[in-house]
């Protein structure tokens, strides 16, 4: 007898405001609502402040874990490239993530 592995199922369903700062530059909020199955509801928002088209400054929270909460980042742009930093911090074995993305346009 074959037993098909069941797929793990994700629904999600988000929210976003992009618009202008009360003290110039640009801006916007994000919240998402994520369950995967046999693993409850999570939150995930964030904020992100755009003083300057170049710069980019970053802060979020994940709810509903056991190991993670507050996250923090910063992005920089010049012309077609892009580079993205993000911190996400794990209280458990794990340790803390560090993640980098660098982007560009064709």
């Amino acid at each position: 007898m074959n037993e098909a592995p069941d797929p793990p199922r994700q629904l999600s369903l988000g929210a976003e405001w992009r618009g202008g700062l009360p003290l110039g530059g640009r801006g916007g909020v994000q919240v998402e609502l994520r369950q995967l199955r046999d693993d409850g509801v999570h939150v995930h928002a964030g904020l992100e402040a755009r003083p300057h088209p170049a710069l980019a400054l970053r802060g979020g929270w994940m709810g509903g874990y056991d190991d993670r909460g507050a996250t923090l980042g910063v992005g920089f742009a010049w012309k077609a490239l892009r580079l993205d930093y993000a911190w996400l911090p794990f209280s458990s074995a794990l340790d803390d993530v560090h993640r980098f993305t660098f982007a560009f346009a064709l």
